[in-house]
């Protein structure tokens, strides 16, 4: 599980941000709350901002740096354009299986000039490893598996040293559980939509999802080969095909819920931009109190940027779930706080008016009196 990411110096993030699923001391919406040792993590976080505040950046750093780490992409800078001569940092902090990792890494240009792996088992501190241009320190018990020669300086030692347990659940956790999720023009993972659902789980899941959203569908029958699988929509006085048939809507919808409901089932940390691109905005809430309905024991974390107002609601969310980016007027660069940050918001305010008229800032209208944060 996610825990908290920090960054600084990636495109419009210029000052080192935090985005945290930690949850605060507020008692409010506890099954919105995941329990991992003695922490409180959040299940869903969203976040607010006008076209161009960053939004996109905050989840482009944080599957930049799983890329990285995976050698899915060549290590490259890409700083904010004030600060090019700055090297970028990134720190993210995570769970895997039960123990807590810390990873950092600094680079300029195409140089790794920091990198450090820490774990916390039992609670206590082990440094794996630390490295620099010049050095290379690592924990006694690995340090017979690697030396300073060993190391490129343009690619992360993560990314290249010998499978040792802590390092291996770097990966995995990268690999198998943070889940960027890049929506496509219509129709193209419609096949893998449709294969989803021949898993039981699945389809049981997205006909109760699609229930919820008032679709009036009660089945969906799956045939065909894998490789050319076909579907049937079935509703209560009759039935479609879906690829020939089907609403245009109703095919982009079930092309969206079946990743999604995968990735919820098997526990992942989904990343999603602005997931109304595929789902209606007034669906949204729908859809986000069906989640809780229909996969009650999911421990996955949705993560999602969005310009749905709905889902700005204290009935569905907590403060601290609801999150805000803004770009500060002088180097438009990118401000990200929370709800929670904000002072003197009621319990019972109305913050889908709030955030529509200023109050909390991240929208491109006047604000009528700051954000209030201290």
């Amino acid at each position: 599980m996610l825990i908290e990411f920090r960054c600084s110096n990636h495109k419009s993030i210029r000052e080192e941000i935090l985005f945290s699923m930690l949850a605060g001391s507020d008692s409010a919406h506890g099954e919105q709350l995941l329990s991992a040792g003695d922490l409180r993590l959040l299940h869903t976080a969203v976040i607010y901002g006008a076209n161009g505040s960053g939004k996109s950046n905050l989840l482009d750093a944080l599957e930049q740096l799983r890329a990285w780490v995976l050698g899915l992409r060549p290590l490259r800078q890409t700083p904010h354009k004030l600060s090019a001569d700055i090297p970028s940092r990134y720190t993210l902090q995570f769970l895997w299986e039960d123990v807590r990792y810390v990873f950092t890494c600094t680079l300029l240009e195409k140089t790794v000039s920091e990198e450090s792996l820490c774990a916390f088992p039992g609670g206590r501190r082990t440094t794996v490893y630390t490295r620099t241009l010049e050095e290379l320190q690592m924990c006694g018990r690995f340090r017979a598996k690697l030396s300073q020669a060993d190391i490129s300086p343009s690619a992360l030692l993560a990314s290249t040293a010998p499978p040792i347990p802590p390092v291996l659940a770097l990966r995995r956790f990268l690999a198998e559980c943070l889940a960027p999720y890049h929506l496509t023009a219509p129709g193209e993972r419609m096949k893998d939509a449709l294969n989803l659902l021949r898993r039981d789980q699945i389809k049981t899941a997205v006909l109760a999802l699609l229930g919820t959203l008032g679709t009036g569908i009660l089945d969906l029958r799956i045939s065909g080969t894998t490789d050319e699988p076909r579907a049937e929509t079935v509703y209560a006085d009759f039935s479609t095909d879906l690829l020939e048939e089907e609403s245009s809507g109703i095919r982009r919808m079930i092309e969206f819920l079946c990743p999604l409901v995968d990735m919820l089932c098997t526990h992942r940390v989904l990343l999603c931009d602005e997931p109304e691109a595929h789902l209606h905005e007034l669906l949204l809430p729908r859809l986000i109190r069906g989640i809780r309905q229909v996969i009650p024991e999911s421990r996955a974390q949705l993560i999602f940027s969005t310009h749905s107002t709905g889902l700005l609601d204290l009935a569905l969310f907590r403060r601290d779930q609801i999150w805000f980016t803004e770009l500060r007027s002088g180097d438009r660069s990118t401000e990200l706080y929370s709800l929670a940050e904000i002072r003197d918001v009621h319990p019972n305010e109305n913050i889908r008016l709030g955030y529509l008229a200023g109050e909390y800032g991240a929208v491109p209208t006047q604000r009528k009196g700051g954000n209030g944060r201290g």
